[in-house]
């Protein structure tokens, strides 16, 4: 089961970086967490790629069959 992370954030950069995307209004973004990363290293790579995050949730996807 693979999990994603949707930031709240305040500003984006010109373009989004490359793993993340729109997710239902243009101040969510969504991303993949990566193997083993917890929300907070996601939060602290969601920085560095230029991202203004105010907050966070962490979802559940099912794989699709």
């Amino acid at each position: 089961m693979n999990q994603k992370i949707i930031f709240t954030c305040s500003h984006l950069p010109p373009h989004l970086p490359l793993g993340y995307q729109f997710f239902e209004a243009p101040d969510f973004i969504e991303c993949e967490l990566l193997e083993g990363e917890t929300s907070q290293e996601a939060l602290a790579r969601a920085k560095t790629a230029g991202l203004t995050v105010v907050g966070w949730s962490v979802k559940k996807s099912h794989p699709k069959v």
